[in-house]
Order: structure tokens, then C-alpha cells, then sequence
């Protein structure tokens, strides 16, 4: 009996003490269980539930998902990360992708705007459009209009006599501002008006630029194909020779197409720095103004400076502001498209000047403008493949502090449909 007792009072003891924290995964489970402990403590401190998330990553990322979802914990930013971690690892992510089969379409948006309502502090209702759930209802406003007869014609008067007051002041206002700009122009004349640097076409001068506004091709991705076309024409530029013995010709005329976003203007920028030409721009809503015969005249300023620096580049970002058919134009505006057509293909011949022009909108443009002899290349410029959003995600993350286990490639496969600019705004999004 005495050799029974001394073994079990040795047994308890070495319960009792600290030998088996020697061993590595005693100590990591000791230390998963003081961050629980403190995290159910502190359930509204983010910088312990964080610590908790991380190291429960290691282990369970299922437990990481069960946790976030409960939304009893404060989160900040590096545990939203840590949350996004676990779906990706769980491919849990892939309950918020699209489904083509199924026809179910991509809930990563209201999931980003659920997360960034977490990170700022509204941690009582998930993102729910009003009106959608009982949680939050779209309250609606009965207005009593029973009102008595001499009411209403005092509240009639009333809105009259400040109607009539507000459109007073507006046509002073209007007035004197009218009268300034007048003479900030020094004038009408036969030919317009006066003498203004408005019409004074603006150069692409990369010289003079920062660095960083300078854009290249290389800075272009998700449109091969386009940006393919347009370096034959940079490469005609610098190396004519190169293409004249064969008997090859400059474009007069390249049009840009496509969708909002696409990288149509980016394309211009890219040319701009890339060319040894001159490079003359200007938006299609510059041209107009509410004199007569402004936008004609901005129009041959802007050809004419081009000759004296030619071989170079013009480009007209917009171009259907100015440019649609003639159908749905007011009289005196069609004399720009007038000018526009003339300086591309009239008598006087323009050497060495390209134009280009970007829209999206090339549908209303007028016929005249698009045909071969002026525009001689239509370019469309499509939302990027899966292929394209990758290089655009990995352009705008490459000097980013992202984590190594960062997929872009799953990234850009769960992004159907985004295009240029909405792929980079997504990079930088995931960057804050």
C-alpha cells in the first residue's frame, strides 16, 4: 500500500507541473487557449480577436469562418484579412463567385461593403439594400395635403413671388457673368472671337511632366490586340523608312471604341509617351462654346498648329461630342463637324498628322466622319479576359505589401465581366 500511494502522489505531481510544456505542440496549444481566453475578455478589442484569428488560421481556418460570422467580436482591417484568408483556404470564397450553370451572379460586392462596414465600427445589421428584409424596412412618408382652400393660395403665392425673385437673380447673375467673360476675350470680330490662349491646342509635353504621369505601353494590359495595332503605328513614327520602301502609308485616322473603362485613353497616354512626335490633344466638349463658329475656329487652330510641328499626333478624347450625325445637331453646331471633316479630308492635303479619336459611343457618329479617308482604322478595345485582369490585378499590386499566399490568378478568374478600370480600382481597394 505505501508503494501504491508514493506512485500516485508522483503522478499528480508531475500533472501538477510545467514538463510537458517542453514539448512544441503543448505550448502551441496553451497559447491558443490563452487567446481565447483573453478574446472572450475583450470581445471589443479588434487587436486580441485579430491575434485569435491569425493564430487560429494556423489551425482551423473552418473555426476562423464560424468565429468572424458570429459578428460578437470587434474586427479591424488585418482581421477582415485574416477572415478572407480561411475562404480562400476553405474555398469557401467560392459561395460568393458567379455561377454560370446556375445562373447565379457574383455577391463579392455586397460582401466587400459588408466587411467595410465591420472595419468601421456598424456591426448590428449586415448589408441589406432597405426594403429587402424586416431588419431594415423602407419607411415610407404619408403626407396629410388636406389643406384649406385659403392655405393653398397663399402657398401658391408665396412659391410665385420666390420663383420670380430666384430666376431674377440667376439672370443678373448670368448677365454679369456674360459681360466678364465678354471682355476677359477682348472682343468679337469678324471671325470669332478675340485673340484667347483657349484656342491654343494642348501639347503632350513628356519632358516637362513627372515621371509618374508618363505612361507607356507597359503600363497598358488587357488589350494585346489594340495595343498591338497602335505600336506599328508608334513604330511607323520613328522608323518611317522602315515601312515606305515597301510602299506602306501612315493611317490618316485611328478611331478608339468601346465600352466605359475599357483603357481607350489610357492607350492615347501610352502613345504619347512612346512616340518621338509631337502629340496635340483635346477633349470633344472643348470645342464648343455659346458663340457661333468657336468650335470651328478651335478646330483649325488645332490643325494648323499640328502642320507646323508635322509628323504628329492629334487626339480627341470624346470625340462623339462633336462628332455625332448630323440628325440630331442644332444648325450653327454642325459647322464644327463641318471643319472637323474638312481638315481631315478636304482639298488641302494634312502629311505626316494622324488623328485619333476615342467614343463610346461609335454608333451615332456621323458616316462621314468614320468612313476610309479619315478614320482608316477602327480599333475596338474589349473588357479584358481572364488573362488581361491578372496582368492589370498584378500591375497595380506589384509594389504593394501583399501576403505571399495572395492568389491573383483565382482573384481574376472570380471577376467576370470587370473591366480595365474596375480591375485596377479593385487592386487598389485590396491594397487599403
Amino acid at each position: 500500500m505505501g508503494i501504491w500511494a508514493a506512485f500516485r502522489r508522483r503522478v499528480d505531481y508531475l500533472l501538477a507541473s510545467d514538463w510537458l510544456s517542453w514539448f512544441p505542440f503543448w505550448r502551441q496549444e496553451k497559447r491558443l487557449e490563452r487567446l481565447i481566453d483573453e478574446a472572450d475578455a475583450s470581445p471589443q478589442d479588434p487587436v486580441k480577436q485579430t491575434a485569435l484569428l491569425a493564430e487560429l488560421n494556423k489551425h482551423s481556418p473552418e473555426s476562423v469562418i464560424k468565429r468572424f460570422e458570429q459578428r460578437e467580436h470587434a474586427v479591424d482591417s488585418r482581421g477582415v484579412a485574416e477572415y478572407l484568408r480561411a475562404l480562400v483556404v476553405t474555398n469557401a470564397i467560392a459561395d460568393f463567385l458567379p455561377d454560370e450553370q446556375s445562373g447565379k451572379p457574383s455577391s463579392l460586392p455586397a460582401l466587400l461593403q459588408e466587411l467595410k462596414q465591420r472595419v468601421a465600427g456598424n456591426t448590428d445589421e449586415p448589408f441589406v439594400n432597405p426594403g429587402l428584409s424586416e431588419k431594415q424596412p423602407l419607411h415610407v412618408v404619408m403626407v396629410d395635403r388636406k389643406v384649406s382652400q385659403k392655405s393653398r393660395f397663399a402657398q401658391e403665392l408665396i412659391s410665385t413671388i420666390l420663383f420670380t425673385v430666384a430666376v431674377g437673380l440667376i439672370w443678373l447673375m448670368g448677365a454679369a457673368a456674360l459681360q466678364k467673360y465678354i471682355g476677359s476675350l477682348g472682343g468679337i470680330g469678324a471671325s470669332g472671337v478675340g485673340s484667347s490662349s483657349s484656342y491654343s491646342p494642348k501639347d503632350h509635353n513628356k519632358e516637362v511632366m513627372p515621371e509618374k504621369n508618363v505612361k507607356t505601353f507597359k503600363d497598358v494590359k488587357g488589350c494585346d490586340d489594340a495595343k498591338q495595332e497602335l505600336e506599328e503605328v508608334v513604330e511607323y513614327l520613328k522608323n518611317p523608312s522602315k515601312f515606305t520602301r515597301l510602299g506602306g502609308k501612315l493611317p490618316k485616322g485611328i478611331l478608339l471604341t468601346g465600352a466605359p473603362g475599357t483603357g481607350k485613353t489610357l492607350l492615347a497616354k501610352a502613345i504619347a509617351g512612346e512616340a518621338g512626335v509631337p502629340f496635340f490633344y483635346r477633349a470633344g466638349s472643348e470645342f464648343e462654346e455659346m458663340f457661333v463658329g468657336v468650335g470651328a475656329r478651335r478646330v483649325r487652330s488645332l490643325f494648323q498648329a499640328a502642320k507646323k510641328k508635322a509628323p504628329c499626333i492629334i487626339f480627341i478624347d470624346e470625340i462623339d461630342a462633336v462628332g455625332s450625325t448630323r440628325k440630331q445637331w442644332e444648325g450653327h453646331t454642325k459647322k464644327t463637324l463641318h471643319q472637323l471633316l474638312v481638315e481631315m479630308d478636304g482639298f488641302e492635303q494634312n502629311e505626316g498628322i494622324i488623328l485619333m479619336a476615342a467614343t463610346n459611343l461609335p454608333d451615332i457618329l456621323d458616316p462621314a466622319l468614320t468612313r476610309p479617308g479619315r478614320f482608316d482604322r477602327h480599333i475596338v478595345v474589349p473588357n479584358p479576359d481572364v488573362r488581361g485582369r491578372q496582368e492589370i490585378l498584378e500591375l497595380y499590386l506589384k509594389d504593394k505589401p501583399i501576403s505571399d499566399d495572395v492568389d491573383v490568378k483565382a482573384i481574376a478568374r472570380g471577376t467576370p465581366g470587370f473591366n480595365g478600370a474596375g480591375s485596377g480600382e479593385l487592386g487598389e481597394y485590396c491594397c487599403h
